[in-house]
């Protein structure tokens, strides 16, 4: 995702550390020796001397993914109706048989 974003930033990131605990990168950025992009729920309380900045853009972006025809069976609904719930109306975007 960092490496992503920063190219569409128009550069490429020198990579110093990588880690697949994302908790381990908070402590990272908090000793100074990184930089992160990591989840919301993540970030909600930072160690101390780690800041949390927010990115500007549209946010993320969710593609749910079900088979034709389960769409009205009673557990897929509830599950399709609380992800929508989550969503802003402006984001919701019909189900569509792609």
């Amino acid at each position: 995702m960092l490496l992503h974003a920063c190219r569409n930033a128009g550069f490429t990131p020198r990579i110093a550390h990588e880690c697949a605990d994302l908790r381990s990168g908070l402590w990272l950025v908090a000793t100074g020796q990184a930089v992160s992009i990591l989840p919301k729920l993540l970030c909600d309380a930072p160690p101390p001397g780690a800041a949390v900045r927010e990115l500007p853009g549209p946010g993320r972006t969710l593609d749910v993914l079900v088979r034709a025809g389960t769409e009205t069976q009673p557990a897929v609904a509830a599950a399709l109706a609380a992800l929508t719930s989550l969503a802003p109306p402006a984001a919701r975007a019909p189900l569509t048989g792609r």
